[in-house]
């Protein structure tokens, strides 16, 4: 695995690729075709939350040249700390991927996980946007606990 303090730079995981996406047309046309893609993961949100003090980055797990998974990742400085010291990182509403892929998962949030630390995330709160009662929300719960351990 390979990580470059470049905010494009790739990391790679296995056959997958994670890297920014820059346009828009590629990011929403993902979003918006997968069962657990929202509106919060659009790209005209990110824009709009950039007014008020959010730099939204957009990270797809690549299989060769077809999109798989992917965040928008809101970043935001602590209050009343420098920007040199780190930020906080929001998901709002994703990642957009397949929970019940666990390789997919494992790889797809590893591979965040690195990016965001590189970049000097201080702390990541995703919001993944189902409800207790949802039948998925256990398997997400665990594959999450399942990161967390590892890290």
């Amino acid at each position: 695995m390979s990580v470059s303090a470049s905010q494009s730079a790739p990391v790679h995981r296995s056959r997958y690729v994670l890297r920014p996406v820059s346009l828009p047309e590629t990011w929403n046309q993902f979003v918006s075709a997968h069962p657990r893609g929202h509106l919060l993961q659009s790209w005209q949100w990110g824009e709009l939350k950039a007014t008020s003090g959010w730099s939204p980055v957009r990270l797809a797990l690549y299989d060769e040249d077809r999109i798989v998974a992917a965040a928008q990742v809101l970043r935001r400085t602590v209050p009343h700390v420098p920007l040199r010291v780190g930020h906080l990182a929001y998901i709002p509403k994703g990642p957009v991927i397949d929970w019940s892929n666990d390789a997919l998962c494992t790889t797809f949030l590893g591979a965040l996980h690195d990016y965001l630390k590189q970049q000097g995330a201080l702390a990541l709160d995703i919001e993944v946007g189902v409800e207790t009662d949802d039948v998925e929300c256990a398997l997400i719960r665990e594959r999450l606990k399942t990161l967390q351990a590892v890290r």
